[in-house]
Order: C-alpha cells, then sequence, then structure tokens
C-alpha cells in the first residue's frame, strides 16, 4: 500500500471490457471503491470478484457537482484518485501522488494526457492537455464548475497546485475505443457541458472566437504534423471540430434565445398567426 490518504474512485457504466485494467492498475496501492451508474452488463460482477465495494449513483457525470459530493461521501480520505476505467495511470506516477498526499504538499496535481486511438499516441504531434485533473484533496475544487477538465476552478492558491512535466512516467494515458457513434456522444456531451458553463461565466464562443479556434486547430494539424498519420490523423482532427462547433451551437442557442423551447414558442405564435391569414381561425 503506497498511502491509505488516497482512495481511488472508479466511475462506471457499462465497463466490463476494461474495467479488469482499471483495477490492476491501483489494486494493492490504494483503497479503492467504484461509483456505479446502474450498469447493465457484468461490470458491478466484475468489481466484486476484486472485493472492490460498489456504491450506486444515479445522476450525471463525474465532471459536475453531483458526482463531486457523491464521491466526498463515499470516501473518507483527504486524497482523491479519479480512475477512469478508459486511462492508464504509470506506477511512478503514482508515487508522486502517494507522496504528495503523505507530506500534504499539494491540492491539486495537473498531468500531460497522451491520448491513443487504434493503439496510436497522439502525443506530440497534435494535442497536449497539459491540465488534465486526477488526483486531488478533498474541498480543493469550486463543484460549480466543470470540474475535470480545462473549466475547472480551484479554491486554492496557486503554490498548492503542482504542474507535472511531460515526461511519459507522468503522464495520464487515454485509450479512447471510440468509434465514429461513440466519438460524437461523447462529444456531444463533453460539448454541452462546457458550452452550458461559458455561458455562466459569460465566455461563449463569438462566432469570430470559433473561426479563430477552428484555424488554429488547421495549423495545429499541419504544423505538428497530424497529416502524418493519415486517416487515423484526419478522424481526430475532424473529431476536434465537431467539439469546437457542438461548443459554439450550444453557446448561441442560449445566448440568443434558440433553444427547443424558444423555437418551439416562437413557431406555436406563427402557426397561429397563420391560422387566422389565411384560415381565418383564432
Amino acid at each position: 500500500m503506497l498511502s491509505n490518504k488516497i482512495t481511488v474512485v472508479l466511475p462506471t457504466k457499462d465497463e466490463e471490457s476494461r474495467i479488469d485494467l482499471a483495477i490492476r492498475n491501483y489494486i494493492g496501492l490504494f483503497p479503492i471503491v467504484a461509483s456505479d451508474n446502474y450498469s447493465t452488463d457484468k461490470t458491478v460482477d466484475i468489481l466484486k470478484q476484486y472485493g472492490i465495494k460498489v456504491h450506486l449513483y444515479d445522476g450525471p457525470r463525474h465532471e459536475c457537482r453531483e458526482m463531486q459530493e457523491h464521491i466526498y461521501e463515499i470516501i473518507d480520505t483527504p486524497y482523491i484518485i479519479l480512475g477512469l476505467a478508459g486511462e492508464f495511470i504509470p506506477l511512478p506516477l503514482l508515487k508522486k501522488f502517494a507522496e504528495i498526499a503523505e507530506t500534504n504538499s499539494y491540492d491539486i496535481v495537473l498531468n500531460t494526457r497522451r491520448n491513443i486511438t487504434h493503439g496510436v499516441s497522439y502525443y506530440g504531434w497534435w494535442r497536449e492537455i497539459s491540465s488534465t485533473l486526477r488526483f486531488y484533496k478533498r474541498g480543493s475544487l469550486d463543484l460549480d464548475k466543470v470540474c475535470m477538465h480545462q473549466l475547472f476552478k480551484p479554491v486554492v492558491p496557486d503554490d498548492r497546485i503542482l504542474r507535472m512535466g511531460t515526461e511519459s512516467e507522468l503522464c495520464i494515458y487515454q485509450f479512447r475505443d471510440y468509434d465514429t457513434v461513440r466519438t460524437i456522444q461523447v462529444n456531444l456531451d463533453y460539448g454541452i457541458r462546457e458550452a452550458d458553463q461559458r455561458f455562466k461565466d459569460g465566455t461563449s464562443y463569438s462566432a469570430w472566437e470559433l473561426t479563430k479556434r477552428i484555424g488554429i486547430h488547421c495549423l495545429y494539424f499541419m504544423i505538428r504534423g497530424g497529416w502524418r498519420r493519415g486517416r487515423l490523423g484526419f478522424r481526430e482532427f475532424c473529431s476536434g471540430m465537431v467539439l469546437l462547433i457542438i461548443i459554439y451551437w450550444r453557446g448561441s442557442d442560449l445566448r440568443y434565445h434558440m433553444t427547443r423551447e424558444d423555437c418551439a414558442k416562437i413557431n406555436r405564435k406563427c402557426r397561429l398567426d397563420m391560422l387566422l391569414k389565411f384560415n381565418g381561425l383564432s
């Protein structure tokens, strides 16, 4: 056991094909609990086979207040590792986490994430996500923000936040088992969540901001050499483009009152006007 001041929380939902790999990443190193969103496959059976306590959770994903409050309820340690089923954290990095927890030296640790699709890493020549948050102390986050992605907001001073380097043993690896349908589903989920948060913060994408970000996205693809990876690189390029468009589109809905409810209200009035004009009905 590296530290009993850290609990690994495994958020799960129908993860039978890979949850064993996540468990093996942490078992024997830290206490582990699972928060299962009512899986319909064998996920819970596999967790119980490893002796992991399963807490049922019926709510939104781990980025939100509801899930974070649930995590706080089911653990009693000061530090948390969010162990996503599709991610791998090397042992040297886990040892760093344990050292930080034992010395209480930091409240939040940010790492570089390397995405792997179809066995190919996109690190370096595509894009780096250097603000990945998987290790943090209870009470260090503003739970009204998007907690796990770039929009998270710490409530601790900067000297309590550690930004680790890009060495391979200090990175978090995300294995993206995504086909087209799954990619769109994930982008839709993340995009709407980010757009809603940006609307609350007053930072929604304008048309100009979207155009600028798409331009940067295209430049990265060319300059960093994503195009050299052929169809895999182009698929990742398209995925990023879709996410940017969703964030803008949803933000535009909110800013200009073009949600489904808004459209239904305006269209109803328009149809009533047509009934009166053409059919003489009120």
